[in-house]
């Protein structure tokens, strides 16, 4: 019975053993095994390797295998964010996508021949809890410190500075670019299409007037038109084409023609003047718009005009960007928010107008569909100072000479910067937590506003230019006017005076040439105008010499005005007649040339 039941207690032993083998096989990554000790406790985590140190130093090992055959102990630094290390349900680390903290630390180990998986724990945030040491609330330096207190090493993106080399840190090269760089939200610069961007070099108060220009400089070149033709028979344009000759002027397309008046020159010179110095403007202002998309104006380019100019800034609290700044610049208006989620919340709701930010961490947000979906953070200036962020230990020479554990990593952590390994492994990294793209998409155009507008401060002087050369060009065409009438009355009284006929062109303007009518139409109505000619030459000849009409035409009596109707008609029908045979002209010539080009066709 002995013998029996020591059998089966060897089997149930054989089992447990084949589980518990089983179950290390199948979970690469143990959970963490180690818990720091509490502070002010001397206890530690840390391998004492001054052995080691001493192998070294008598030459029996070189430096870079130091290490070899050690299990050291590690503080991973886990953010809780889920960047950096993956998570299992169970809360191990994710044996498939570990995450680039563990890549990069899996490598460390295997170039430096030393394990880490069954002796390592994961450090924390900093508490919400004053520091007993410093008398200020815990932050990221604080964590550091205990972290290399406890561990042989401390695995993350720590950023080297000044504060914690003085409080006995030492940092083997980094593999995290943290150089502080300045980013902002600009909302106004993400990719749209703007129908009414071409009205953008002027704004919309110099556009209305543009506008009423038009309407009146139509009206005034009309009035001067009927004017200039007052009491003739010359037709005139309407004040709607008048209108449209107005507005065709903008586009530098001249079409006031025949201008045969003083008026009308002065108003075509003035509305020419105003079109083109109106045009040229807007074309300048357009090419302004044109070259300034995708240029914004940035206030500030580093942080000493942030600090000269006092602009408002978002930063990381707790952390070594912070810690920095307020050392460096003594008046920065800092907005801080423990976590980047806050960060960038805070910088959209513009309670900061740029954001202190690593430029690792800017490449990871850049195309993350959670920080930047509209791609409106965009990096400004240059960066900062170059910073590598990495692993952190102690300073120790003496009692766990820990100092050779840096030396260490060191020298294998640059020669996975010299093969490039860092390099793939954070493109790698980028690629998995990317899932947005900014830039990749079409971008037709983008939204000018923000951009200047030309007010009427700026072009109402063209304006007034030109409406008072309108004003001038109305008082010449009524001067005009008066002074043709007057000389129009003076010839006809010294006609009447002398018993002789006014010059016809002398008296009348020249009407507008129109090719309206066929050639028959100017045939007739030419021959009727000869017939009355004929008739009223016919009714003259027929009345007796001795008559008192005949005696009078040349010493004037009482049949004066008779002699003054028939004057009148003669020189009407004569002008009557000149123009139906202009317009004769006209159609021949047009016939003709019709026929010309279509010999030339047929040849």
């Amino acid at each position: 019975m002995m013998k029996s039941m020591k059998t089966m207690l060897m089997s149930g032993l054989m089992l447990l053993l084949l589980l518990a083998t089983s179950q290390a096989q199948a979970q690469d990554y143990p959970l963490p095994s180690l818990e720091p000790f509490p502070k002010g406790d001397n206890r530690t985590h840390r391998t004492d390797v001054c052995r080691n140190f001493v192998d070294y130093a008598t030459g029996k090992v070189a430096i870079r295998d130091a290490l070899k055959d050690l299990s050291l102990t590690v503080g991973i630094v886990d953010q809780q964010n889920g960047r950096y290390i993956n998570f299992t349900a169970t809360d191990a680390i994710d044996k498939e996508k570990p995450g680039i903290f563990i890549v990069i630390l899996n490598e460390l180990a295997r170039r430096g021949q030393f394990t880490w998986k069954n002796s390592y724990a994961f450090v924390k945030p900093p508490k919400d809890e004053i520091n007993p040491e410093t008398g200020l609330k815990y932050n990221w330096t604080d964590v550091l410190h205990e972290a290399v207190l406890n561990y042989d090493f401390t695995f993350a993106e720590w950023v080297h500075t000044q504060e914690r080399r003085e409080r006995g840190i030492s940092f083997p090269t980094g593999w995290f670019d943290a150089s502080t760089i300045l980013v902002r939200y600009s909302e106004d610069d993400h990719f749209v299409f703007d129908v009414y961007a071409f009205l953008k070099p002027f704004s919309m108060e110099v556009w209305g007037m543009i506008v009423g220009v038009f309407i009146v400089s139509g009206l005034l070149y009309w009035m001067i038109d009927k004017i200039a033709n007052w009491g003739t028979d010359n037709e005139v344009n309407s004040i709607l084409y008048d209108m449209f000759l107005a507005t065709m002027t903008f586009t530098q397309h001249h079409m006031y023609w025949d201008p045969s008046g003083h008026g009308k020159r002065i108003f075509a010179f003035s509305a020419s003047f105003w079109s083109l110095v109106l045009a040229s403007a807007y074309t300048a202002n357009l090419a302004s718009f044109l070259v300034s998309q995708g240029q914004t104006a940035e206030t500030a380019t580093d942080f000493s005009d942030v600090n000269q100019q006092k602009i408002p800034l978002c930063a990381r609290a707790n952390a070594a960007v912070e810690s920095e700044l307020k050392n460096k610049y003594k008046d920065l208006q800092l907005t801080t928010a423990d976590d980047f989620d806050e960060l960038i919340q805070s910088l959209r709701d513009g309670e900061c107008d740029l954001l202190a930010l690593r430029r690792f961490n800017f490449l990871e947000f850049q195309n993350s569909e959670d920080y930047n979906k509209d791609c409106s953070l965009q990096w400004v200036g240059r960066q900062e100072v170059s910073n590598k962020a990495g692993p952190a230990t102690l300073v120790d020479t003496k009692n766990y000479c820990t100092s050779l554990i840096t030396h260490v990593l060191d020298i294998h952590m640059n020669d996975m910067l010299d093969d490039n390994f860092i390099e793939k492994a954070w493109e790698e990294h980028l690629r998995a937590e990317t899932d947005y793209h900014c830039g990749s998409k079409e971008t037709e155009s983008k939204d000018v506003d923000g951009q200047y507008s030309l007010t009427i401060k700026e072009v109402g002087g063209i304006f007034v230019f030109h409406a008072a050369l309108g004003l001038v060009s109305i008082l010449v065409a009524l001067g005009e006017m008066w002074w043709k009438r007057r000389d129009e009355r003076a010839m006809l009284q010294a006609a009447v005076n002398e018993g002789k006929e006014a010059p016809v062109e002398q008296r009348f303007v020249k009407p507008r040439a129109s090719t309206n009518m066929p050639a028959a139409a100017h045939y007739q109505s030419s021959m009727a105008l000869q017939s009355i000619i004929s008739d009223r030459a016919g009714q003259r000849k027929s009345r007796p010499a001795g008559s008192p009409m005949a005696g009078r035409r040349s010493g004037g009596g009482a049949y004066g005005d008779d002699d003054v109707d028939f004057n009148e008609d003669v020189l009407g029908t004569i002008q009557s007649l000149q123009t139906e045979m202009e317009k004769l002209q006209n159609y021949v010539v047009e016939k003709r040339n019709k026929q010309n080009g279509e010999g030339m066709l047929g040849a």
